[in-house]
């Protein structure tokens, strides 16, 4: 993941101005979140605790200080 981080350490360096994501439709797999969750989380969680955990981490990643 370390490729994505942007300068600052908070952010994806792919979030637009307007925190769209500049790579959709190549995004890495770790980005895919219903992809993820088969792949890996769907044996270690519900979908609602993973939903729920996702958009914690995404909306610590679009907060601006």
């Amino acid at each position: 993941m370390k490729d994505y981080i942007s300068d600052d350490g908070h952010t994806c360096k792919y979030l637009t101005p307007d925190f769209l994501c500049s790579i959709y439709d190549h995004r890495p797999p770790i980005c895919n979140t219903d992809l993820m969750f088969e792949r890996v989380y769907s044996r270690y969680m519900t979908r609602e605790e993973f939903d729920k955990l996702n958009k914690e981490a995404c909306i610590g990643l679009t907060s601006v200080d």
